[in-house]
């Protein structure tokens, strides 16, 4: 005889909202905020749009600005490590001079690897690199397709990660 078993909504909404919150990578979130904590920046409303501004405000001396939206739903789970990303992620492609087109994103992330190799080791890099590439390259292929960047990156990271090919294929 099977028997049924009915989750109740409320265990079911508690435990996925207790997934949200937690990152995908704790290992990807402490690298993150190591590699940040070396970089002088704030947040911002309003970011720096293209590779020409952030240039252009980094030569003159100013901190990195670092744009505040879209952090609900990320795979790091919480704002501040998005934004400590952001600011790394920018700040590698201003000390590379790698622009924000397509293949200047997979130098960038090429780069944050590497820096994850000379900082951290090649182990660590192997179990960051997954998700790096889901949410710089893979992202950076969404906005290419849709022209829109991706509300819930957290869902898009988990489906590119499995297959790029199908998460691709999908509005997020």
């Amino acid at each position: 005889m099977k028997m049924k078993v009915k989750l109740k909504a409320s265990n079911w909404e508690s435990k996925m909202l207790n997934t949200i919150n937690v990152p995908l990578n704790e290992t990807l979130n402490s690298v993150i905020e190591l590699m940040a904590d070396q970089i002088d920046y704030e947040i911002s409303d309003e970011g720096l749009g293209t590779y020409r501004e952030l240039v252009d405000h980094m030569d003159a001396g100013k901190k990195l600005l670092v744009y505040s939206g879209g952090s609900d739903c990320t795979i790091f789970a919480e704002p501040a490590v998005n934004y400590a990303f952001r600011a790394w992620h920018d700040y590698t492609h201003y000390t590379s001079g790698y622009d924000f087109s397509t293949v200047g994103e997979m130098f960038t992330c090429n780069q944050q690897i590497t820096d994850i190799i000379n900082v951290f080791g090649t182990e660590v890099a192997q179990e960051c690199i997954p998700h790096l590439v889901a949410e710089i390259i893979g992202q950076r292929l969404y906005y290419k397709k849709y022209r829109e960047y991706i509300s819930d990156q957290r869902a898009f990271a988990l489906a590119y990660m499995q297959s790029p090919h199908k998460a691709l294929k999908f509005k997020w």
